[in-house]
């Protein structure tokens, strides 16, 4: 090998290493940007997890008052057929 053909590949190996080290730091960067963007959806995903326990204590607790008030309409009626007699019904 030449001094000529040394000194090319020098040089070609000198640009495909800074080509490397630039994709290298974009790799880095995405990288980054990646993990800031999953730690925004963890976020994200805490307060949905929340908001949902919320929602599923108020549909309950809406449920619960929906049996309160059937009790409350029908137990009455109840009473009145265990007082009066069964011909009520």
């Amino acid at each position: 090998m030449t001094d000529d053909e040394l000194k090319e590949l020098v040089a070609s190996l000198t640009v495909a290493q800074k080509a490397t080290d630039e994709q290298i730091k974009a790799t880095e960067e995405q990288i980054k940007a990646t993990g800031e963007q999953m730690k925004r959806t963890d976020e994200q995903l805490k307060r949905t997890d929340e908001k949902l326990e919320r929602i599923g204590i108020t549909l309950g607790n809406i449920s619960q008052n929906q049996g309160d008030v059937a009790e409350e309409f029908f137990f009455p009626k109840f009473d009145q057929r265990q007082s009066f007699g069964k011909d009520l019904f």
